[in-house]
């Protein structure tokens, strides 16, 4: 499994993920490391929150962000002050507060894409049986936002606010598929890091499946980010014709058999062309209206 990306856990009501986040400071090039005290405030905001459980004393936190150690402390103090932060009076180590889950949801609240995916991603549970999720681009990719369970039977569990694996997920795929083949390539890792037997192992192997992807209207992870589990994944668009999102559904293999992919496609196709309508935007075409499939 690579490093910094969650795996979907198969849970009937709750799932466990212990994998941390990804730490975007460490991966930022020493070139785009910057020293103001916003910057550095910034810094220190996202290594705690991908940190593991436990958080950071200040000793190792200055250590991974390159900072001076007593900087380091005077902004955790004023983060601690503001409430962003907290330290924990046995180990001494620093972790991020509730305080940023408040301030998620506020920002949450206001995205257009999520607001006009809620009722697709609610409904996509009734038609399809499976666990659903959106997915909005960002800068580096893209982050999951929003999640609808089953009740009562095995479910696949995408934890909100981790990142899709662009190149292994079928929500990472439906994001890059309209890009440039420059801008998707500037923003997949190699070598491309593989989690299951099934995982696309070159960039070459990834160009065809995007090719693919754009053909049909959705992308398909086959087994390819975890053993056992398939999803399906379709584009949303704005009124630029950009896809800013992707609405998916993902499901134990022994349910989302291959021969089911298709129809399951169509559906979740259907569902984001309504999204990309009600956001101006153009949809991919395809089924005027599919409303259930076989479970």
């Amino acid at each position: 499994m690579p490093p910094g990306h969650r795996t979907p856990t198969l849970t009937v009501e709750t799932g466990i993920s212990e994998d941390p986040l990804p730490n975007p400071v460490l991966g930022r090039p020493p070139s785009e490391r910057r020293s103001g005290t916003l910057e550095s405030g910034l810094d220190i905001l996202e290594t705690l929150a991908a940190s593991t459980a436990g958080g950071l004393g200040v000793t190792d936190l200055a250590r991974r962000l390159d900072q001076d150690k007593g900087n380091v402390h005077r902004l955790l103090r004023v983060l601690a002050h503001r409430g962003y932060v907290q330290q924990d009076l046995g180990s001494r180590h620093w972790s991020v507060t509730v305080q940023l889950v408040a301030l998620a949801g506020g920002v949450l609240r206001n995205l257009d894409a999520r607001t006009a995916a809620e009722s697709e991603v609610r409904a996509l549970v009734d038609t399809t049986g499976e666990s659903s999720h959106l997915a909005l681009r960002t800068r580096t990719g893209g982050i999951y936002v929003a999640q609808e369970r089953p009740y009562g039977r095995v479910s696949v569990e995408t934890e909100i606010g981790s990142p899709p694996l662009l190149h292994a997920t079928a929500s990472g795929k439906a994001l890059l598929a309209w890009l440039d083949r420059a801008e998707w390539r500037a923003l997949v890792q190699t070598p491309l890091q593989r989690c299951t037997e099934h995982t696309i192992g070159g960039l070459d192997e990834l160009d065809l499946e995007l090719m693919e992807v754009r053909a049909r209207g959705y992308a398909i992870d086959s087994e390819e980010f975890q053993p056992d589990v398939r999803c399906v994944a379709a584009p949303i668009f704005d009124h630029h014709g950009a896809v800013i999102a992707s609405l998916g559904a993902s499901g134990p293999a022994d349910r989302v058999t291959t021969e089911r992919l298709s129809d399951l496609g169509n559906v979740i196709r259907a569902a984001a062309d309504r999204i990309t309508t009600s956001l101006g935007g153009v949809p991919t075409g395809g089924p005027e209206e599919v409303r259930h499939v076989h479970r």
